[in-house]
């Protein structure tokens, strides 16, 4: 399991979120930033719901 803090040292932008929602200013930018192609979802289970790993699918999914 990989913590978020420690995920910084992928080299890509960290985006914190909430368990159970994306947050809308996170949502916004990510529908407002077509570059960004792929999102690493980092903790499992306990970090982020099923629901908003589908909001991130649903977002980025196709580009």
């Amino acid at each position: 399991m990989v913590d978020a803090l420690p995920g910084g040292t992928l080299g890509q932008l960290i985006l914190l979120s909430e368990t159970d929602a994306l947050p809308g200013a996170t949502t916004t930018w990510l529908v407002g930033n077509e570059e960004t192609e792929h999102a690493y979802v980092l903790g499992g289970d306990g970090a982020l719901s099923a629901t908003v790993v589908e909001t991130l699918e649903g977002i980025l999914g196709g580009r």
